[in-house]
């Protein structure tokens, strides 16, 4: 490796052209920016005909929670816990509302010193793109990350049922 860097650590490249660490909490990915198939293959099981092929670029590297948020997360941040199946806290929440997703992005950029990432009026929201924030990644943003560089439909393989008994599934939760 070069001057100064060290394997395993992920650095981006500043506006003076240094390498800059990457701090990551340990539950987030990363995934530099890049060019990747968006989309899903005519005979995919589960396709539908909207996920048509699509060469995306991301110009920007993003990183991503690995999973999704818990209901300890949730509530750590909201105060609340709008959820059916409690009773642990590395659940996924659930029963929250796009709205809800983007309150709790904004109070979470909040908690973290950052910039919301949306301004909100009523049902009228705004995503700032100059903002430092925590942000819902978009459709294109999240099919890249959860991807990982593969062109499969899970990062690890094919799908192989319709069905919650697919064994790549499985492997993944």
């Amino acid at each position: 490796m070069g001057a100064g860097l060290k394997l395993g650590e992920i650095y981006r490249i500043d506006s003076d052209l240094r390498f800059v660490t990457l701090d990551l909490p340990d539950d987030y990915a990363y995934a530099p920016a890049g060019t990747f198939i968006m989309g899903s293959s005519v005979g995919e099981l589960g396709r539908d005909n909207d996920e048509i092929l699509t060469e995306v670029t991301s110009t920007r590297a993003i990183s991503v929670g690995r999973t999704e948020v818990t209901q300890a997360q949730w509530f750590e941040v909201m105060g609340t816990l709008p959820s059916k199946n409690r009773g642990c806290d590395a659940f996924p929440v659930e029963l929250v509302s796009w709205f809800d997703a983007v309150n709790y992005s904004n109070a979470l950029s909040v908690l973290d010193g950052l910039t919301s990432a949306y301004l909100v009026d009523g049902e009228d929201v705004r995503w700032d793109q100059t903002a430092d924030d925590y942000r819902l990644p978009t459709e294109a943003a999240g099919e890249y990350a959860t991807r990982a560089g593969t062109a499969t439909a899970f990062y690890n393989e094919e799908i192989t049922s319709e069905e919650c008994d697919d064994p790549y599934m499985d492997r993944i939760g």
